[in-house]
């Protein structure tokens, strides 16, 4: 039995009601926020929030070339959306780790 949608049977709900997704669509949706910081950072002058969009598209698409799976996770009642990746390997997260340490130094720099 699992724990987790046992102490949270809405959860659970949706879980199986949205677990037709494909789980490529996980790294869709990080690559959407990806573009989405774009966007704003662009409207709004931010080199760190284009930054991290430039290192959530990056990342995401090194994930997924490098055969890490990902899972789409939506929950209308938390309003949350997003991807959890998992399996990756050890390269590909150094270099993700990488991407994101510059892009929040260049947020902290550029402040």
């Amino acid at each position: 039995m699992n724990r987790q949608a046992a102490a949270n049977p809405t959860q659970a709900l949706f879980e199986r009601i949205l677990g037709w997704l494909p789980a490529w669509l996980g790294f869709m949706l990080i690559i959407l926020a990806g573009v989405a910081a774009i966007v704003v950072g662009a409207i709004q002058p931010s080199a760190g929030l284009i930054a991290f969009g430039v290192a959530a598209i990056a990342s995401s698409a090194l994930a997924w070339w490098s055969g890490a799976k990902s899972e789409p996770r939506v929950n209308p009642i938390e309003r949350s959306f997003g991807g959890v990746v998992s399996r990756v390997d050890g390269w590909v997260w150094l270099v993700v780790f990488g991407l994101f340490l510059a892009a929040s130094i260049m947020a902290i720099v550029t402040r």
